[in-house]
């Protein structure tokens, strides 16, 4: 996943064989090569959704996307790289790591609407 501009992140920690602590820079790239395979799972499982998904809801998701939530949605060229590998617009929620939370205060809220489905 290239960004425009490669980014370096310092990350501080301890060196596992003295034990003393260590600061490394890492670049964007071996970031994305570190997390790569749980990309590519989540590439999978969208792609498996969508195959079994009846099709005029498939149609609806082509046509509206994908909204990601959670912090790591927040992940610099995220949404690109799922829209590549994937074929499908995805969009970044309004505060997505809030999402559930807010989701959850909405169910509690209107308990009663929701009731048959939490049984």
């Amino acid at each position: 996943m290239k960004l425009k501009k490669e980014e370096i992140l310092e990350v501080g920690g301890r060196d596992l064989t003295g034990g003393l602590p260590k600061t490394i820079n890492l670049s964007s790239e071996e970031v994305f090569e570190v997390v790569r395979p749980e990309l590519d799972r989540v590439v999978g499982v969208i792609k498996e959704v969508l195959g079994v998904t009846p099709p005029e809801l498939v149609a609806d998701v082509i046509d509206r996307g994908i909204v990601l939530t959670g912090g790591m949605s927040q992940m610099r060229g995220l949404g690109t790289f799922l829209t590549r590998e994937t074929g499908v617009a995805v969009h970044v929620a309004l505060e997505p790591e809030f999402c559930v939370v807010k989701g959850a205060a909405m169910v509690m809220e209107n308990m009663g609407m929701y009731q048959k489905l939490v049984r």
